[in-house]
C-alpha cells in the first residue's frame, strides 16, 4: 500500500512538473558504477563460467575441433538515460520528477559447428525509475539534489544445452522485481543562455529490489547501490 501511495505521488510531480506553463525540462544519459555484493557475487559467478569457456576451448583447439566462444561481461556498470521537469519553488529551490531506466545485460556461450553442440545463456535485468527529485542551487554554476522513487522491472535468465541440433535443456524463467529507492548528488551547471544549461553531475543511489508483491527481506532482495554519473541538458519555459 505504501508503494502504491507513493507511486500516485511520484507520477503526480513527473506529470505537473512537465504540464504547467512555468517548468524546467531536464533529460541526459549516466553511467552506473555498482557496489553492491550482490553484483560481485554474480561477476565471480561469470568469472568461473568464462573460465571454463577457456578450458572447453583449450580442449577443442588440442584436437583439431572448430569452436566459437562467446564470453560473458562482467555487470560492472550499467548506461542509462532519463527524462522529466523540474518546478521553482523559489529561485534557488526547485522540485519535481522524471522517468529513468537502465540495464543490466550478459550472455555467453559455446557453439561446436560440426556436431552442432553447445551451451547458451542470456541474464538480462531491465530496471524503471519513477522519480521524485528537490534541487537546491548553491551558486549559478552548483548545485545539490535529492531524490526518492519507486523502481521496478525484472530479471530474465536463459538457458540453452544443445546436441546434435536438437534442445537437451531450454529455460528461461523471468521474476517480477521492484523497490524504493533514494539518491542524492551534486551538479555542476553552465549556462549556455538565460533559457539553456548544460549540467554534470555525480549521485550515489541507494536501491534494493525484491519480487513483486512480497514483502521480503531486505537481505534477501538484490542489490543495486551504486555511483551514477551523468550529464544532461536543461531548457527552462
Amino acid at each position: 500500500m505504501k508503494k502504491k501511495s507513493l507511486l500516485l505521488v511520484l507520477c503526480a510531480l513527473l506529470i505537473l512538473s512537465v504540464t504547467v506553463n512555468a517548468f524546467e525540462f531536464i533529460g541526459g544519459a549516466y553511467y552506473t558504477i555498482f557496489n553492491s555484493e550482490d553484483i560481485d557475487d554474480m561477476n565471480d559467478l561469470i568469472k568461473q563460467f568464462n573460465l571454463n569457456l577457456e578450458t572447453i576451448e583449450k580442449i577443442a583447439e588440442e584436437d583439431d575441433i572448430p569452436i566459437d566462444i562467446t564470453k560473458s561481461k562482467e555487470l560492472k556498470g550499467s548506461f542509462g538515460f532519463y527524462a522529466g521537469g523540474l518546478l521553482p519553488v523559489t529561485e534557488k529551490f526547485k522540485i519535481g520528477g522524471y522517468y529513468e531506466r537502465f540495464n543490466l545485460k550478459t550472455e555467453g556461450g559455446y557453439h561446436l559447428p560440426i556436431v552442432n553442440e553447445g551451451v547458451k545463456y542470456k541474464l538480462q535485468i531491465p530496471v524503471n525509475g519513477v522519480v521524485g527529485t528537490v534541487k537546491i542551487n548553491l551558486t549559478d554554476y552548483l548545485a545539490i539534489n535529492g531524490a526518492i522513487g519507486y523502481y521496478f522491472g525484472e530479471m530474465t535468465a536463459e538457458v540453452r544445452v544443445y546436441e546434435f541440433g536438437s534442445d537437451l535443456i531450454n529455460q528461461r524463467s523471468k521474476e517480477e522485481l521492484n523497490g524504493i529507492g533514494y539518491k542524492f548528488g551534486a551538479d555542476i551547471n553552465y549556462p549556455v543562455n538565460e533559457n539553456i544549461n548544460i549540467f554534470g553531475g555525480a549521485d550515489y543511489r541507494i536501491l534494493s529490489v525484491g519480487p513483486k508483491d512480497e514483502d521480503v527481506p531486505k537481505e534477501d532482495k538484490l542489490n543495486l547501490d551504486g555511483y551514477v554519473i551523468r550529464g544532461g541538458i536543461s531548457y527552462s519555459f
